[in-house]
């Protein structure tokens, strides 16, 4: 095969179905034209025509085409030789729309020569384009010209100076006019994507001494204390204590005899400020320290403003005639408990219900929600928690991001006081809820919050629900008395492990309600084998529940999923090929984006029924709750579709199974309580704990990740 490279102007662009593009071309200073395929992990956007791309590949012979280049690497670049800006302003999208035709472009160029023109375009010279074109039209083509040569000198700069491409399309999100400037004054502006690129720091090192800047300069030593703050915020902290923002910042540096003066500057510029907390001074990054003052004005505002007692009439007879109602339809009235729940949701501005796995809260919200006598909107984290909460409570519930969206846009009312009931609310982050009580702006409205503080913790930065069912804020009820499991041994455990011990788990022989141990050693292979065999023998409404999905653990999800899919299927079973790995048909899915048309959500699980033709494309055919979903390879991708023999623990929370297989087999620190206890609960009345028995111990033992971290929100201090 020939390799090629130079820089194309593309005349023609296909979007790909997963990303990428095939596009073609005439090379600069060539005849030659070529027809490339780039792949979705090599281009940072799809090309448009008219536009210039930097490219190197190799020529493959193709029946079609008589050049066709596979592209090894290609990014935009800005043109090349003043001579191609009259295709460029004929071609490009961006100039369309405001009547900027091929006889205005014509026009221009006649009149000032390529090389005149693109002079007096970078130049911003209005008065000179408004001599061939009315005032309003050169202020929109200078306007659409900036924007796109922001984006080439972006894209040049951050590949002269060896900083990842990629990251091109956040920084002009961010910084969207004059951004290579604005990078020169400060390189450590940068260290907001820290998260992308782990490595950051040396590389902003090398730019920033490149431009002059010192080991001393403020703007350094401000970048290492943010950077200090961001990596504690992936972490899930809003805040940390000067003692381990100082160690943080001095792995960094190297200069600790620096690190007052960075942290006053930082505040000075407003990039942190400081937080006492039980007697301990915090610094905190001052987006987050907003949000939670935010979210904590709101709290303390809806706790003290009277409850509007005229809404509701002698609840506590309303309740008491519902569970006799209740009883009647499904053999069991509603407890004393769950009744003070229901009167304190109705009473309340704002409230919580805390309870363990199966206490009935699902019970409690079909209440609420039918002796409200006003607007109700069920909402939940997830889709696959917003149907189960829809399927419970019998009105319609949404996701908090689309019920956000409607409320934003004026779909949905939200006059009348509405009850918002936020079901699953321990995995809400703050920044979330901040959102939500921001969209419903000067609204009255009450919140009921429902949750189980045993349960997972946000995997966005921040605490909310955990911090204010420990506070005085608000009333808070506990449901304690346990309906979901058959098992009184499963029951000990669950709580066993709330409490921090796990113990006394004896083997599994063929029981099938409990929680027992299968002993398996800490093996990749060794699990696959022992999973494919316990599947065969237990419940079929069982699932396999690990920590981890990415490669590197022992126990990960993806490669208990190949090994599972592999004992399962005869060579040749009908197939969709999704890039990395297969779909065949019978396999279980989960989806991990949401999509509203196809009413498909995060963490719904179904089946591939059958792979069958339309035309040439291959289309797989879904079960969804009974709901059948014709999906190409694109709609695969666009919905996350993976493989659900293993599903992650986070997944799992919401659900429940006849039998849970729990994974406990890779010793980290990831694995804590609250991930063990989410598993556990998740069975109606088997849990099998596959793997080591140090593992679970250490696991149970450790604390909860929510009580672990450091964070400002007041409504912690009980």
């Amino acid at each position: 095969m020939e390799g090629v490279a130079g820089v194309l102007q593309v005349n023609s662009v296909t979007p790909g179905n997963i990303g990428g593009a095939i596009f073609s071309g005439r090379v600069i200073g060539q005849r030659r034209i070529l027809v490339c395929k780039a792949d979705y992990r090599i281009i940072t956007r799809v090309p448009q025509a008219g536009e210039c791309w930097k490219f190197r590949g190799m020529v493959t012979k193709h029946d079609e085409y008589r050049d066709f280049v596979t592209i090894e690497s290609c990014y935009l670049v800005s043109l090349q030789e003043a001579g191609y800006i009259k295709n460029f302003l004929l071609k490009h999208p961006s100039f369309r729309g405001f009547g900027f035709g091929a006889k205005k472009v014509e026009k221009l160029v006649d009149a000032f020569g390529a090389d005149a023109l693109v002079s007096a375009l970078d130049n911003g010279k209005v008065s000179h384009l408004s001599e061939i074109v009315s005032t309003v039209l050169a202020e929109q083509i200078l306007i659409t010209w900036r924007k796109l040569s922001n984006e080439t000198e972006t894209i040049r700069f951050l590949v002269e100076n060896k900083i990842p491409i990629e990251l091109a399309v956040r920084i002009l999100k961010v910084c969207s006019y004059d951004t290579v400037t604005r990078l020169k004054q400060n390189p450590y502006m940068l260290v907001a994507f820290s998260n992308v690129v782990p490595k950051i720091w040396r590389m902003l090192d090398e730019l920033a001494f490149k431009l002059g800047i010192k080991k001393d300069d403020v703007r350094r030593l401000v970048g290492a204390v943010e950077l200090s703050l961001y990596r504690a915020l992936e972490q899930g902290n809003t805040a940390s204590p000067v003692a381990s923002l100082q160690s943080d910042f001095n792995a960094i540096v190297k200069t600790p005899e620096l690190f007052n003066d960075a942290v006053k500057a930082a505040f000075e510029v407003k990039v942190a400020c400081s937080i006492v907390r039980n007697g301990t001074v915090l610094i905190q990054p001052i987006g987050a320290a907003m949000i939670e003052q935010d979210v904590e004005d709101k709290i303390v505002e809806m706790s003290n403003s009277p409850f509007q007692k005229d809404l509701v009439s002698d609840i506590g007879r309303s309740i008491g005639e519902y569970s006799n109602v209740f009883e009647n339809m499904y053999g069991f009235a509603l407890n004393s408990e769950q009744k003070e729940a229901v009167k304190t949701a109705l009473n309340s501005n704002i409230s919580a219900i805390t309870g363990f796995g199966g206490t009935g809260k699902t019970t409690v919200l079909r209440a609420i929600v039918e002796l409200a006598g006003r607007p109700v909107y069920v909402l939940a984290l997830s889709g696959k928690a917003k149907e189960r909460a829809k399927e419970s409570t019998g009105v319609d519930a949404y996701t908090i991001h689309s019920f956000i969206s409607r409320v934003s846009s004026k779909i949905l009312p939200v006059s009348g006081n509405p009850l918002i009931i936020i079901d699953e609310a321990s995995m809400v982050d703050i920044a979330l809820i901040n959102r939500l009580f921001k969209v419903m702006g000067g609204n009255e409205f009450s919140l009921v919050t429902v949750g189980d503080t045993g349960q997972l913790s946000p995997v966005g930065f921040g605490l909310f629900w955990h911090s204010i069912v420990k506070s005085k804020l608000l009333p808070v009820v506990n449901l304690t008395e346990v309906h979901r499991t058959s098992s009184t041994q499963l029951h000990a455990a669950a709580m066993a492990v709330r409490g921090g011990s796990l113990s006394g788990i004896p083997t599994w022989n063929g029981e099938t309600k409990g929680i027992y141990f299968v002993d398996c050693r800490i093996n990749q292979k060794e699990l696959g084998s022992t999973l494919v065999d316990l599947r065969k023998l237990v419940n079929p409404d069982h699932q396999i529940i690990t920590p981890y999905m990415y490669d590197g653990a022992v126990d990960s999800g993806n490669a208990i999923n190949s090994a599972i899919q592999f004992s399962v299927h005869q060579e040749g079973t009908p197939s969709l090929y999704l890039r990395s790995f297969w779909l065949k048909q019978g396999d279980p899915v989960i989806v991990t984006s949401n999509s509203y048309e196809r009413e498909l959500f995060n963490g719904n699980i179904g089946r591939l029924i059958e792979v069958v033709t339309e035309g040439e494309e291959v289309v797989g055919m879904f079960d969804f709750y009974g709901r059948t979903h014709y999906l190409n390879v694109a709609d695969c991708w666009e919905l996350g579709v993976r493989l659900a023999y293993a599903i992650s623990i986070h997944k799992s929370q919401g659900s429940e199974y006849d039998t849970s297989i729990v994974c406990v087999v890779s010793d980290t620190d990831m694995l804590e309580r609250s991930m063990l206890y989410t598993a556990i609960t998740r069975s109606k009345n088997l849990t099998l704990l596959v793997g080591n028995r140090d593992v679970a111990r250490k696991a149970a033992e450790r604390p909860n990740r929510a009580d672990a971290l450091c964070v400002g929100f007041q409504a912690c201090d009980s």
